[in-house]
């Protein structure tokens, strides 16, 4: 007669523990899956072309567009405001000022064939100096890839002396 009077309180002790078992193993499926992720990062960070943890591709360091594959993995979605500091074919190194840690930056974005741009009319148009937003994605490798640059063209009319 015990077990019937307290049949409820034991099936929400169950409950509770079988919510908290998957909670507790979907946490350390998304620990392990971001301690793979660091892994890996570690393991790309290497050389000088190492800016703000992110490395470049070999294509990106040769002058080439950052490929763009259907099964890109994206981690994130960033945006910078900041000066080009220096432009190859296929990417910009960007000069901005991190808001969080307070202190300027830079950063190597590359562009591909799903880049937009604004107030230019193609890549070769955007000059050292400039000022440019970017809306950029970072993929699993740690690679930024820019979707949507807009150039300033107040600050192309300031270093132009207009």
């Amino acid at each position: 007669m015990i077990i019937g009077k307290y049949k409820f309180y034991f099936a929400g002790i169950l409950l509770f523990f079988f919510c908290a078992v998957c909670f507790a193993q979907e946490k350390l499926l998304e620990a392990s899956e971001i301690s793979d992720l660091n892994t890996s990062q570690k393991q790309n960070m290497q050389g000088p072309d190492i800016i703000d943890g992110a490395k470049m591709p070999a294509e990106n360091q040769e002058g080439k567009k950052a490929p763009v594959k259907p099964d890109l993995i994206i981690i994130d979605t960033r945006w910078a405001w900041g000066e080009v500091m220096s432009k190859e074919a296929g990417r910009l190194k960007l000069n901005y000022y991190d808001y969080e840690a307070e202190k300027e930056k830079e950063v190597f974005i590359s562009v591909d064939e799903e880049t937009k741009l604004e107030n230019v009319e193609n890549f070769e148009d955007i000059k050292i100096n400039d000022v440019v937003s970017v809306d950029f994605i970072v993929t699993k490798g740690n690679i930024n890839i820019a979707r949507f640059i807009t150039v300033n063209n107040l600050s192309r009319d300031w270093n132009s002396g207009q």
